[in-house]
């Protein structure tokens, strides 16, 4: 299924080759959810517990878990594509600029910590992902190619916190309900695995639509650029600077044509960004309302396998610009 994704935005959805991995996708999920449920039926162990996804709280707290990984990977993926493609930064600066995110989000994890004990992980949840959906809007609605890094390094802030706030709380919020050692480790690896591969279909996803609306805006924008437009104005500008420098007349126009496209594709660049910003803002709004049905209890101070649930989860998903 991650082959097929990543693949539409080349073949089209429409391609032997995306429906046939989709449809091959499907199947062997639908194959290996029915071989769990046979082995469970026959009072064997399988490899993932579905039986929790009975549970309304866990599965509500999946739900959201699922939707905000998604989210946090296809940020993970999209930030550092707009500082080193669109920006023009290397690595090393990408990752300097990126610091605040990684600092808030270490201040959030204490904090998220004791407020889990004090009043219980949906509120807190809850306050991390109104901070992720403000942290997307905030991108979905004002990120430009001229955006100043101070502006957009509070963004980052924002998000740090959403990360600490409802990255490991909602963990622990969808684990409120499971009391048995072994359906906390059978609870624990079903989060684990659905974290993976819905982190891994984020990405996947998110840069099919980023590639497929580029193209859109590219379209869109090619026509807006006539003789009369800001952009088809500078034409002879440019080309006449281009022949100020010794370039004959059609190389300059040609030269000054090839920077106008490539100002627009930099912007059609930038425009399929922030559709996909507003995609993860949507499916952040949606994760809320799973974690309304989530059951808001503290912690119990002697749990002993709400310690070991903790114990055995995977810490957040880092941002790593590479």
């Amino acid at each position: 299924m991650l082959y097929a994704f990543s693949q539409s935005s080349t073949d089209g959805w429409g391609s032997a080759t995306v429906l046939g991995f989709l449809a091959a996708g499907c199947l062997s999920l639908i194959v290996f959810v029915f071989t769990e449920l046979n082995l469970v039926r026959h009072e064997q162990k399988p490899l993932l517990d579905l039986r929790l996804l009975a549970n309304r709280s866990y599965s509500a707290g999946m739900v959201a878990l699922i939707l905000v990984t998604f989210s946090l990977f296809g940020l993970q993926f999209l930030l550092p594509i707009y500082l080193q493609v669109l920006r023009g930064l290397s690595a090393f600066q990408a990752g300097i600029t990126l610091l605040p995110l990684a600092l808030a989000a270490m201040v959030s994890v204490v904090i998220g910590g004791r407020l889990v004990d004090r009043i219980g992980p949906r509120i807190v949840v809850i306050a991390g992902l109104v901070l992720l959906a403000v942290g997307n809007w905030l991108f979905a609605t004002s990120l430009s190619l001229n955006s100043p890094y101070g502006w957009f390094q509070v963004g980052l802030v924002v998000f740090g916190l959403a990360l600490g706030l409802a990255g490991q709380p909602i963990f622990v919020a969808a684990m409120a309900e499971i009391r048995d050692p072994q359906q906390v480790a059978d609870g624990t690896t079903l989060i684990t695995v659905a974290r993976a591969v819905f982190g891994s279909m984020g990405i996947a996803i998110l840069s099919t639509l980023v590639q497929t609306q580029t193209l859109v805006h590219f379209a869109h924008l090619s026509e807006q650029v006539t003789a009369s437009s800001q952009l088809g104005q500078l034409l002879p500008r440019i080309a006449g600077l281009f022949q100020l420098k010794g370039a004959s007349s059609n190389a300059a126009t040609g030269a000054a044509l090839q920077l106008i496209a490539g100002y627009v594709k930099q912007q059609s660049y930038l425009l399929a960004m922030r559709d996909a910003f507003f995609l993860t803002l949507i499916l952040t709004f949606v994760a809320i309302v799973a974690t309304i049905f989530v059951r808001g209890v503290r912690r119990a101070q002697g749990s002993t396998a709400q310690t070991d649930a903790e114990d055995a989860a995977e810490p957040a998903p880092a941002l790593v610009v590479g």
